[in-house]
C-alpha cells in the first residue's frame, strides 16, 4: 500500500498475468505498462473471448444503481452494435411498470473481451436491423467489457446480465439456450476450463457437457452409461444408476444432494477456492464420503497433486497423485500429462496394532481428447 498509484483499471478490464505477490498481482497492461493490482479484487481466468452466446442473451441490467434498461446486439464478423434501451422506473421501484424512453445504439469492434464502439446515435424509434454504421456519429472510443466470471457485460462501472427477476438468491437458473458457463459448474469442478462438449480419457471414459458446465453423461464403449436429466431452469437432475438430486450454491461451493434424505448416494460438493479453482470435491459413497482434494502453485490452473481419501469398516485408504504436465491446450486444459502415484492402506486389526502399507507405483503418462462447442 506504500507504493506509487501508477493507474487505474477499469471494472471488467483484462490485462495479462504475470507474477504472483504476496496477495498482489502483477500486470501487464494492453499499452505495456507493468504494475499490481490486490488479488481480494481480481480474478484470473482461463480464456479472453466473449462467448457467441452472450450477444444472444437478452440482459436486464442487474444494478439498480443505474438506471434501468437493456441491451441487445448484432454481430457480424469482428462488427458488433449494441443497443441499449432506458426505461423509467416508478418510485415504488417495480421494473415491470417501467415505460420505455428510447434507445441508443453503438457501433464498434469487438476486441478479445472487449468491445471498442467508435460511433453511436440515440433516438426513440431506433432498431438494429435497420442502420449501417455510417448512419451513426463518430464518438470518443467507448468500451464495454464482457466477464465470464459475472457473466454479464460491463461498461460505465455497471453489470448487465441475464437474470430472472424472481429468482432464488441461492438456486442459479440457467437455461441451456443461452449456454453461458456457470463459474461453479460440475465441469469446473472436474478441473476442466473452458466451452467444453466432452473430454474422453485414455482408459475410454467420456464424459459429455452441457454449454452451462453441467454433466449430461458418463460414458465407457458398450461397458456402462450413465445419464443426466436437468430441469428446465437447471436446478434439478435425475440419474439413470440413483435418485434425483437438487442443485444448490453459495460462497465458492456447489452442492447436488439427493432428495431422498434417508440415502444421500451419489451426491456431490464442490468446494472452489477465490480464483474458482476446484480445491475439493466430496462424492457420497455408500455410507460414507470420498474426499479428493486438491493443491496448486501459485495461480496455475492446473493442479500439482490430488489427494483421495476413502474408508470402510475394514481400513483407511490414501491415494496420491502428483502430476507433471506434458501438453496443455490453450484453454488451460491438459491434454498430456506424467502421473506418480502412492497408495497407503491401513487395515484395522481387532485388538492389536493396525497394519500400515505403503505403495508407489511406476510413473504412468495420461492422456485425454477434447472437444468444444463451436
Amino acid at each position: 500500500m506504500e507504493g506509487k498509484l501508477v493507474g487505474l483499471i477499469e471494472r471488467g478490464e483484462m490485462c495479462e498475468l504475470v507474477d504472483s505477490v504476496n496477495g498482489w498481482y502483477k500486470v501487464r497492461l494492453r499499452t505495456g505498462e507493468e504494475g499490481y493490482v490486490n488479488s481480494e479484487f481480481s480474478k484470473v481466468l482461463s480464456h479472453d473471448s466473449i462467448p457467441k452466446e452472450a450477444f444472444e442473451s437478452y440482459f436486464p441490467l442487474a444494478e439498480p444503481r443505474v438506471q434501468y434498461g437493456d441491451l441487445s446486439f448484432r454481430v457480424d464478423g469482428n462488427n458488433v452494435f449494441m443497443a441499449r434501451a432506458y426505461n423509467s422506473v416508478p418510485e415504488d421501484g417495480d421494473l415491470w411498470k417501467s415505460v420505455y424512453q428510447g434507445a441508443t445504439i453503438y457501433y464498434g469492434k469487438i476486441e478479445g473481451n472487449r468491445l471498442v464502439f467508435t460511433r453511436s446515435l440515440s433516438r426513440f424509434d431506433l432498431t438494429l436491423d435497420s442502420l449501417a454504421p455510417s448512419e451513426l456519429e463518430e464518438i470518443e472510443p467507448y468500451t464495454a467489457y464482457y466477464s465470464p466470471v459475472e457473466r454479464g457485460f460491463i461498461f460505465e462501472g455497471a453489470l448487465f446480465k441475464a437474470v430472472d427477476l424472481d429468482e432464488d438468491s441461492n438456486t442459479v437458473s440457467v437455461i441451456e439456450d443461452t449456454g453461458v458457463p456457470h463459474p461453479l459448474s460440475a465441469r469446473k469442478g472436474l478441473c476442466i476450463y473452458g466451452n467444453v462438449e466432452s473430454v474422453t480419457d485414455s482408459e475410454g471414459k467420456t464424459t459429455r457437457f452441457d454449454k452451462v458446465g453441467n454433466i449430461l453423461e458418463i460414458s465407457k464403449g458398450e461397458e456402462y452409461s450413465l445419464i443426466y436429466k436437468y430441469n428446465d431452469n437447471r436446478t434439478e437432475y435425475s440419474r439413470s444408476d440413483w435418485g434425483s438430486y437438487t442443485i444448490t450454491y453459495s460462497d465458492h461451493k456447489r452442492s447436488d444432494m439427493s432428495k431422498n434424505e434417508s440415502d444421500m448416494e451419489g451426491s456431490v460438493e464442490y468446494l472452489f477456492d477465490e480464483q474458482d479453482r476446484i480445491i475439493e470435491r466430496k462424492n457420497q459413497v455408500r455410507m460414507t464420503y470420498l474426499t479428493e482434494t486438491y493443491t496448486y502453485t501459485g495461480t496455475n490452473l492446473l493442479p500439482d497433486s490430488r489427494n483421495s481419501h476413502d474408508y470402510d469398516e475394514t481400513g483407511d485408504y490414501l491415494t496420491a497423485d502428483r502430476y507433471e504436465y506434458l501438453e496443455v491446450d490453450k484453454h488451460g486444459n491438459w491434454l498430456k500429462r506424467k502421473v506418480v502415484r502412492t497408495n497407503k492402506v491401513t487395515e484395522y486389526v481387532d485388538g492389536g496394532e493396525d497394519i500400515v502399507k505403503t505403495e508407489t507405483e511406476p510413473e504412468r503418462i495420461e492422456t485425454q481428447t477434447i472437444k468444444y462447442f463451436n
